[in-house]
């Protein structure tokens, strides 16, 4: 009976230590951060979650890791991968190029598609 008295006294401080985990990037690791459980339970067997709170606040100082960041978390986006804003066909490269008058780019990828129609042939 003692034994499972403490097994629940045990699950009910782990269960307010992730709910005051608030900060932390993983609030299911906070547990493990606080050693002395017992000196969370009041003498009347209340949890002190003031107690638990400030102690859960030192960790994330010692330790910045643990923390939550806040905001949504975006991937950098790599420039050099995808469409860019610009004509993505050679056809429409070419019109772009002659459009702009410039009629070296507009004559290399007109070139570039005889190439690719060529080795398409072979």
């Amino acid at each position: 009976m003692e034994q499972q008295l403490a097994t629940l006294r045990r699950t009910a401080l782990d269960a307010e230590i992730r709910a005051a985990a608030t900060g932390w990037a993983d609030p299911s690791d906070a547990p493990r951060y606080l050693d002395d459980r017992d000196r969370y339970l009041t003498e009347d067997g209340a949890i002190d979650t003031a107690a638990i709170t400030a102690d859960l606040a030192a960790v994330l100082v010692q330790r910045p890791h643990l923390a939550r960041v806040d905001g949504p978390r975006r991937p950098a986006p790599d420039l050099s991968q995808g469409q860019r804003n610009g004509p993505s066909g050679v056809a429409e490269q070419i019109r772009d190029a002659e459009a702009r008058g410039d009629w070296a780019a507009a004559i290399s990828l007109k070139n570039q598609r005889l190439a690719e129609q060529a080795r398409e042939q072979r």
